[in-house]
């Protein structure tokens, strides 16, 4: 009514067009004559009203079926046995485009809530019948088309998941991308409104049973949507549990290079950012509605600055108190079945892989992070190491080193670890490597000592230790880091000038009580005893059970041991043992002892 009462009224002809314009779009009687002339017109008028009125266009007779389906529903078994017709001859050259049929299949899409029972078992079994027999050859505007109908029957909720997500996901083998990528939206943003309130137990069982069929297709195209559909539903946490953990775990064997990358990826990945989805859009939200609450005052840049940290520092907050929250969730590397037999099938098929070097390497990437988490006994994988550890790969043996260093743990054989050691050091820890190089190595052969000390010899051990007095400052320092912690661990095998003035040799760090594969247990807390020293309990008070050891408690034998720490390794000369001499002395020198003081309180802080 708003678009015709501002054309300007003419007479005539063009006036007449108008009412019939306005009785075409809108169904009532709109012109100059009254209702006793309407009463009494004719016959053939009223046929022509009826003829225009089934000639209305669908999107308007939408609406009013919607607002009035009673009235409406002479007009609308009239389209639909013209839908049905249409529908027929269609199945006969499904190939063919038909614009008309694609109008008919939103319109009934629509409408199905409204006539439920006359509309939704028809059209639901025909959508599907279509899309199942021929997706292949349907026109990509008309399958498209049957897709978008079956979405907004599913957000009207008259057809069950279970029916039209399987489809779903069939179509992933159509070669059109933008269809995959809309079918990929359809069915995670289903998913997750399903399971909103609760999870749907028995829906998410049959679908992961159904894409657990489709990671086993031969369409390379279906097989990567249908794993990326579950990763995304495990970033989401929809569907975190141990059975997606698997299924995705059983496509790390896939012989499609690609689709073991994805795999791989997955397992890598220590962290996941669940609402990273939600965060950018929810930031512009929160922006937005700062800037439309103050409306009256100008925003320039700075103000603009100001108030993008404001929101940040909110957002830091809100991300603190959500950390103090209890969570159970478990890294996906962690929830895997027989994790050994796993890792087995997984190595076994890189040994005999042709792929890519960089696909390689995320199987290796994969091979090592499960035997350091779950400490697996794979010795056949160190010699296969040696292949990687050449001088033509120095661009990515950094990803190497980390390999070697996440494989090592305290149950493998020291001599296993030794060959892979020794050939980083004739590779990269020699002086006619570069200086990047040679800091790298050392670093590395560091952190493989730290998870198995015996690894190495004495003279291997003095040879690396010989950096330290290296021009390079890097290098110096990555080999006095080496001797700093063998002085911690077993100082026997350092050279003497290198143990360092103060180190002793106790029961914890003398080279005999360190045998392969030792644990040591504490019957006590440890530590304890200095809590009672500085309490002055007596030995025989067995501490930890009679009185519950509350934070304060703990906190101050975290400090006493600070404390002995510090007192017994003193780089500056200041001994304060319980010889007596020593405190003769210091009872002398009063204004020693003082500094003394001051510089353990110094260092406690």
């Amino acid at each position: 009514l708003k678009y015709f009462s501002s054309r300007p009224m003419t007479k005539g002809n063009t006036y007449k067009k108008e009412n019939a314009a306005k009785r075409r779009v809108f169904g009532k009687r709109a012109g100059g004559r009254d209702q006793k002339q309407e009463e009494e017109g004719s016959d053939d008028e009223q046929t022509k009203r009826e003829r225009k009125d089934n000639e209305m266009p669908l999107q308007f007779l939408q609406d009013k079926i919607k607002r009035q389906p009673e009235l409406y529903k002479v007009e609308f078994e009239t389209h639909f046995q013209r839908f049905q017709a249409q529908l027929t001859k269609f199945k006969e050259s499904p190939a063919k485009k038909d614009e008309e049929l694609e109008e008919y299949f939103k319109f009934m899409a629509h409408i199905s809530g409204v006539y439920k029972g006359e509309l939704v078992e028809f059209i639901t079994n025909e959508y599907i019948n279509l899309l199942q027999q021929y997706y292949s050859i349907l026109n990509p505007s008309v399958r498209m088309t049957l897709v978008t109908s079956l979405k907004v029957m599913r957000g009207k909720d008259v057809v069950a998941p279970s029916l039209v997500l399987p489809v779903f996901l069939k179509l992933f083998r159509c070669e059109d991308k933008s269809l995959r990528r809309f079918l990929h939206s359809i069915v995670v943003q289903d998913l997750k409104k399903l399971n909103q309130a609760h999870k749907v137990n028995n829906i998410n069982r049959k679908l992961q049973n159904f894409i657990y069929q489709m990671l086993q297709d031969p369409n390379e195209s279906a097989c990567r949507r249908s794993l990326n559909v579950m990763i995304e539903l495990y970033k989401r946490k929809i569907w975190n549990d141990e059975k997606t953990v698997n299924v995705i775990a059983e496509a790390c064997l896939n012989e499609n290079p690609k689709i073991v990358v994805a795999a791989c990826k997955f397992f890598l990945i220590l962290e996941y950012d669940f609402d990273s989805d939600s965060d950018s859009s929810d930031g512009e939200g929160d922006k937005i509605a700062l800037l439309n609450e103050k409306k009256g005052k100008k925003f320039r840049k700075n103000k603009i600055d100001a108030l993008d940290r404001a929101i940040k520092q909110e957002k830091r907050k809100q991300k603190r108190k959500n950390l103090v929250r209890f969570s159970t969730d478990f890294l996906p590397i962690d929830t895997i079945h027989d994790p050994q037999a796993f890792v087995e099938k997984l190595f076994s098929k890189l040994k005999k892989s042709n792929d890519k070097y960089e696909v390689k390497l995320y199987m290796l990437r994969l091979v090592s992070r499960m035997i350091g988490r779950h400490k697996i006994q794979l010795l056949q994988f160190y010699p296969n190491l040696l292949r990687y550890l050449t001088s033509h790969n120095k661009d990515k043996i950094g990803e190497i080193f980390a390999m070697v260093i996440e494989s090592c743990h305290d149950l493998i054989p020291p001599e296993t670890v030794r060959p892979v050691i020794e050939k980083v050091i004739s590779n990269f820890v020699t002086e006619y490597c570069n200086n990047q190089h040679i800091t790298v190595g050392l670093n590395a052969v560091r952190e493989i000592l730290m998870r198995m000390p015996l690894a190495l010899d004495e003279g291997q051990i003095e040879y690396l230790c010989s950096f330290r007095t290296f021009k390079c400052k890097s290098v110096s320092a990555a080999a006095k880091s080496l001797v700093n912690y063998f002085r911690d661990v077993c100082p026997q095998l350092l050279p003497k000038k290198m143990r360092g003035r103060f180190t002793e040799i106790d029961e914890d760090n003398a080279i005999e009580n360190m045998v392969f594969a030792q644990q040591k247990l504490n019957m006590d807390i440890d530590g304890i005893e200095l809590l009672k020293k500085a309490e002055k309990i007596g030995e025989e008070v067995n501490l930890g059970a009679d009185r519950i050891l509350d934070d304060k408690a703990l906190k101050k034998i975290k400090i006493l041991q600070l404390k002995q720490g510090v007192r017994k390794v003193d780089r500056h000369g200041f001994r304060d043992d319980d010889d007596p001499d020593e405190r003769a002395k210091n009872e002398k020198n009063m204004e020693q002892t003082a500094q003394r003081e001051e510089y353990y309180h110094k260092l406690i802080q």
